[in-house]
């Protein structure tokens, strides 16, 4: 039996909320057509095609795209280089006696505004992954919560080293199903809710620049190999297990493949090293066996607690890397019946992505958001490495926007794209683990880049129409 929401507190910060950021305008959505009738009951935003083209359907029955920002969190504002101008413009209180962020001071409530009033001009109604937006932002923007059961970006984690989890294990499920539990509870009321994400990147593929160094993970998937590692007992090596009895005559035979000694299941059960396989594509196709396991265990989980504690908002799933390699064809079939929109992430440009999103969207039968991509210019002496798709000039980055924004809008089940970032960052302020500095539309200082926010703001304008008239 599972435990209720206390809904009671946070109807009362919603409350308090809306009165902070007052009634701030925000890109409207477009009306839906006459022909299309939208249920009164409905209160959450959802998918729906018309006339052939996929679109976004918010709590009054208005159709929209999403256009948002990633990043949008408080840590660019308080590098080394402008901690300074950031509290002198927003007020001491902008961060606590230890010198963190304080999301309740009246400092935050001016931040936010700030925040809100750009978005605005731009023309961008969602705040993507990366960072829990502050509350203060659920009532005025359209948003993604991120649940991040676990790390499997390779940027998170030393892959061969760092052991990606066992999720066979039932202490799996119950950890993820209490921070699921958390996540519902506190958005399962939101009509701006977007929808609920899960990891950033994992490694269902591994990136080409990991398997130059190690060859044998394109035989054997690393997370595989880890949990083939595993002690006999573990349910992850029991399901290896599974695996082998099934692909295999007997556990001799299995053990010759991978020249270890065991002569029984048993014994198979206790190897902790596995030798290089006599058969690669044998091997390989016991890793892809294993590896689907894997992925149909983590996304049922995911499905079916979140459906448990919040039958009404969207599914968005991980956020796939798409620009390393095309998604598996073994992926497509599970993501297909767990998740309501495909969320990726593909820094290519758009005739470069176009293939790979048709044959996305025909493999899965999704909609699909580009949920983390941009266009950028490394401006020295202050950066030596930035995010996004190099350009030469504001104005090309503008100009990139544009064409990219255009491009995936001609495509009927396209629902929008998540810029990454907001505010650019310089060396000396990146993320752990990430070796590169944001991307964004201001400098540190609050300066917009117009340059460039001459053709983004022009695209965002434009969004609506171009979907309209998608190719069906």
């Amino acid at each position: 039996m599972y435990e209720k929401c206390d809904s009671v507190s946070r109807r009362a910060f919603l409350r308090q909320a809306g009165s902070a950021i007052g009634a701030a305008a925000w890109p409207r959505a477009v009306p839906s057509l006459a022909d299309d009738t939208i249920p009164s009951s409905k209160t959450f935003v959802r998918t729906q095609q018309i006339a052939g083209v996929w679109w976004l359907i918010n709590a009054a029955g208005e159709r929209f795209v999403t256009l948002g920002v990633n990043h949008v969190d408080p840590a660019p504002w308080l590098a080394p280089y402008n901690r300074e101008a950031t509290l002198k413009r927003y007020g001491n209180d902008f961060v606590d006696e230890n010198g963190q962020f304080n999301p309740k001071s009246e400092g935050a409530r001016r931040w936010v505004a700030r925040v809100l009033a750009l978005m605005n001009e731009w023309h961008f109604n969602t705040i993507g992954m990366h960072g829990p937006p502050h509350p203060l932002f659920k009532a005025a923007r359209y948003y993604v919560a991120s649940i991040q059961g676990a790390r499997l970006a390779p940027y998170l984690v030393r892959l061969g080293q760092d052991p990606l989890p066992d999720v066979f294990r039932e202490d799996f499920r119950t950890r993820l199903e209490r921070r699921v539990r958390e996540l519902c509870c506190a958005h399962q009321n939101e009509s701006n809710l977007l929808g609920y994400s899960y990891s950033d990147t994992p490694v269902w593929t591994v990136p080409h620049r990991f398997l130059e160094e190690n060859p044998q993970w394109g035989i054997v998937h690393p997370w595989v190999e880890d949990l083939r590692r595993l002690p006999a007992d573990a349910a992850g090596k029991q399901q290896w297990l599974q695996i082998l009895r099934k692909n295999y005559p007997s556990a001799t035979a299995a053990a010759m493949n991978y020249a270890v000694s065991a002569t029984s299941w048993e014994g198979l059960a206790g190897e902790r090293e596995w030798g290089k396989p006599r058969n690669d594509a044998r091997a390989a196709q016991d890793s892809l066996a294993m590896l689907t396991a894997i992925a149909e265990r983590w996304y049922s989980a995911h499905h079916e607690l979140i459906r448990q504690h919040d039958p009404s908002h969207l599914i968005l799933g991980d956020k796939l890397n798409n620009d390393i390699g095309k998604i598996p064809d073994w992926l497509m079939r599970i993501l297909k019946r767990y998740v309501d929109v495909i969320l990726i992430q593909d820094y290519r440009l758009y005739d470069q992505q176009k293939p790979d999103l048709i044959r996305l969207h025909q493999g899965t039968g999704k909609p699909i958001i580009n949920g983390d991509s941009g266009f950028a210019v490394v401006k020295r002496p202050h950066q030596t490495h930035v995010k996004g798709h190099k350009v030469k000039s504001l104005k090309e980055v503008g100009e990139h926007y544009y064409a990219y924004l255009k491009g995936i809008m001609s495509l009927p089940f396209m629902l929008g794209w998540h810029h990454c970032g907001f505010m650019e960052q310089w060396d000396g302020a990146k993320r752990p683990g990430v070796g590169t500095n944001e991307n964004g539309f201001l400098d540190p200082f609050e300066k917009p880049y117009e340059e460039a926010l001459a053709g983004v703001i022009e695209a965002n304008r434009n969004t609506a129409r171009w979907h309209e008239a998608a190719v069906k």
